[in-house]
This record gives structure tokens, C-alpha cells and sequence, in this order.
């Protein structure tokens, strides 16, 4: 549970090294900078996520039917920077019919949105 509560750490990581590796090889910065607002989105996410359960021990909850309302706000941000990474990453491949870096980009998403759905529902 807590691996999946630093997968948004990871993730913009992730597309912030993706995103300044592909626009250094393409000669356009606007890769990094998408990159860099899909990576802020998912980060501040799982802040606003942590921050709106403040005091529930969120990574604790094993037991099933646990009687704790949790606001799963900031998790639906970490989705929405996922999905929009899948979409983004859709249109690069599309456009430049390379697997770097629109496949990575699109791997990468769907990762994380599949850890973000699991943490969702894990709870």
C-alpha cells in the first residue's frame, strides 16, 4: 500500500526525465514543459489526497469495511494527469509514428493510472 501511495513521486519523475530527454533529441522544449504540468498535476494530487486525510492512517487500512470516509479528490487529479499523459502520449505516436517518445510516454501513464485505480479502490 505504501508503494502505491509513491507512485505519483515516481511517475513525475518519470515523465520529467522523459520529458527533457525528448525535447534535447527533438530540439523542442515543449515536451519537457508538458511533461513537467502532467508530473505537477500528479504530484499535487497525491499532496491534496494526503493532505485531505490528515490524520486517518491511510496506508494502514488492511481491514475491509473500515467505517472511514476518505476524500479521494486529489487521487481523481493523479487520474486525470494519467489520462491526460495516455492522451498526450496517443498524439505524439500518432503524429511522429516513433515509439520514443509517445509509446513511453503512453506505457508510462498507464502504469500509473492503473496504480492510481488500484489505490482507489483498495481503500
Amino acid at each position: 500500500m505504501r508503494f502505491l501511495l509513491y507512485a505519483p513521486y515516481v511517475y513525475a519523475l518519470g515523465l520529467i526525465l522523459l520529458g527533457f530527454v525528448a525535447s534535447r533529441k527533438r530540439g523542442w522544449g515543449g515536451y519537457f514543459w508538458i511533461s513537467l504540468i502532467l508530473a505537477e498535476v500528479a504530484r499535487l494530487g497525491l499532496l491534496l489526497f494526503l493532505v485531505q486525510n490528515f490524520g486517518q492512517p491511510v496506508y494502514l487500512l488492511e481491514i475491509k469495511g473500515a467505517s472511514v470516509t476518505l476524500s479521494y479528490q486529489g487521487l481523481y487529479g493523479v487520474m486525470g494527469a494519467a489520462l491526460g499523459g495516455l492522451l498526450f502520449g496517443v498524439g505524439l505516436y500518432l503524429r511522429e509514428r516513433q515509439a520514443f517518445p509517445g509509446l513511453w510516454l503512453l506505457g508510462l501513464s498507464l502504469v500509473q493510472l492503473l496504480l492510481a485505480v488500484i489505490l482507489r479502490f483498495a481503500m
